[in-house]
């Protein structure tokens, strides 16, 4: 028999594949925090940069594959420049630009960098560049952290009613009718769900390895009032803390 403990909130939301929206959420957070330090940047740039002369150094492209499925190839076209700040201080750095700022330019012709006193890092020779890019970044990274957000608190929302029926609802001992595949993979190997008998349900995804044969008698929680689907005491855990599982291993 399988005992199940009374799991706490934290660890129904990261058992099974909780930890899938939960990694994705944190990446996202990353790159929004990421592209509004460089919309910072663009900021500093436009209202506290400097004009430096400069002088190009090299001009040269690549390319790769970009697209739909990458069926496309785009161009990159990258400007070496070298400039001196006004303590002096000569800097080389590397930036790509339009096409059109890119075919006016020669090797060794002279160009205006504007950069940001104390940080020359932060330079661009296309005026208004990089507050557009951040911008698109922002946008960007906004709308993955936002996809990622309505994903994650549907996650949350399944296991606040799965604890609140644990806690509430009403215990009903059943069948495992099923055990149906989840779609969803991990380096290549699926999930799965288990399938009760009436009312029917079906529990979180998780290893097969883990999960009751079919004919395994188990118990879920039920909604007193019907209202939300019921949920496996393998996801939630025991509301006593004490009682078998009921399926055998």
């Amino acid at each position: 028999m399988v005992i199940y403990p009374k799991y706490s909130f934290w660890w129904v939301t990261l058992k099974g594949v909780g930890w899938l929206y939960m990694i994705p959420m944190i990446f996202g957070t990353a790159v929004l925090i990421a592209a509004l330090t460089f919309s910072l940047s663009a900021f500093r740039l436009e209202t506290q940069g400097r004009d430096a002369p400069g002088v190009v150094t090299s001009l040269d492209e690549d390319t790769h594959r970009c697209g739909k499925k990458g069926r496309s190839t785009c161009t990159n076209h990258w400007v070496s420049y070298r400039f001196t700040t006004a303590s002096e201080e000569v800097r080389l750095d590397r930036e790509a630009v339009s096409l059109d700022l890119f075919q006016r330019l020669r090797v060794g012709a002279s160009l205006t960098v504007r950069y940001v006193p104390g940080q020359p890092d932060i330079n661009e020779i296309e005026p208004g560049e990089m507050r557009s890019e951040s911008w698109t970044m922002v946008l960007i990274a906004s709308g993955i952290w936002g996809g990622l957000a309505v994903f994650g608190s549907r996650h949350l929302r399944d296991c606040r009613r799965g604890l609140w029926l644990r806690d509430a609802g009403t215990l009903r001992r059943t069948l495992v009718t099923e055990v149906k595949d989840a779609k969803i993979k991990i380096n290549g190997f699926p999930l799965y769900r288990i399938v009760w008998a009436g009312p029917p349900g079906e529990g979180w995804a998780h290893w097969k390895s883990n999960l009751p044969e079919v004919g395994n008698e188990v118990f879920v929680y039920d909604h007193p009032g019907g209202q939300w689907a019921s949920v496996w005491e393998g996801d939630v855990g025991s509301r006593n803390n004490q009682r078998p599982g009921r399926h055998e291993i």
